[in-house]
């Protein structure tokens, strides 16, 4: 059995706030009036020594903004919504809190994603909205 990993839960809006994070210069797709950042986690890992994609994970209910992030870095979960009272997402006894479990007792985060996809999924190439996706990022990376 690996030893037990401490995780270091970060929230990442205090490192990676609008003015640090990256403005593409577009929009996005759900909203013609909202501009698109992109949230590197390189500018994390400068702030944090020792952290890296392999021990290092994004949540985030917006799969776009981890995109200039290395695959399987990212977990995408629906939004927490506290007045549905059917919403389990933060239950320690569900899926979520299960997950990070898992992902707590895994060696490599990237490995661990990977295996085990969680939420909505990153934005890769069999992504429907891919071809807009991969020219923004590419401009700005």
């Amino acid at each position: 059995m690996l030893p037990r990993t401490v995780l270091l839960i970060l929230h990442v809006d205090q490192i990676l706030d609008q003015e640090k994070c990256t403005d593409s210069g577009y929009k996005t797709l759900e909203n013609s009036d909202k501009p698109l950042f992109f949230k590197d986690l390189s500018k994390v890992f400068q702030c944090f020594k020792g952290f890296s994609a392999s021990n290092t994970i994004f949540i985030e209910e917006e799969p776009y903004k981890a995109l200039l992030n290395p695959d399987n870095t990212g977990v995408f979960p629906l939004s927490y919504d506290p007045s549905d009272t059917k919403d389990n997402l933060l239950d320690p006894e569900e899926e979520f809190c299960s997950y990070l479990d898992g992902l707590a007792n895994s060696s490599d985060v990237q490995a661990y994603i990977k295996e085990h996809p969680f939420g909505q999924p990153m934005i890769d190439s069999s992504h429907p909205d891919w071809s807009y996706y991969r020219r923004v990022s590419k401009i700005v990376s």
